[in-house]
């Protein structure tokens, strides 16, 4: 995602859910953004940066569908990491 985007003066439901995510669903996505590549430190306060830096664009681009489109996005992103890891190998 490279376009700029315009974080709006009135909170959205999408960006109170990426704000708001429970620790426990935080852990689940940050290990998939392991998986897809990204590298984050372990400290509580870094994955949680982490986590929100990557998922906040979805919530300001797509909405109530930022769920499909990060999680999509996760799919491709650890099928390409895992092909350039077996091509490394």
């Amino acid at each position: 995602m490279s376009e700029t985007l315009i974080y709006p003066a009135e909170m959205t439901q999408a960006l109170k859910d990426v704000l708001g995510m429970h620790p426990g669903d935080s852990i689940m996505v940050v290990g998939a953004m392991r998986a897809a590549g990204f590298e984050i430190a372990s400290r509580y306060e870094d994955e949680n940066a982490a986590l929100r830096h990557y998922l906040i664009p979805f919530a300001l681009q797509h909405g109530d569908d930022w769920r499909s489109h990060a999680g999509a996005d996760l799919v491709a992103r650890a099928a390409a990491h895992r092909a350039a890891g077996e091509d490394a190998g």
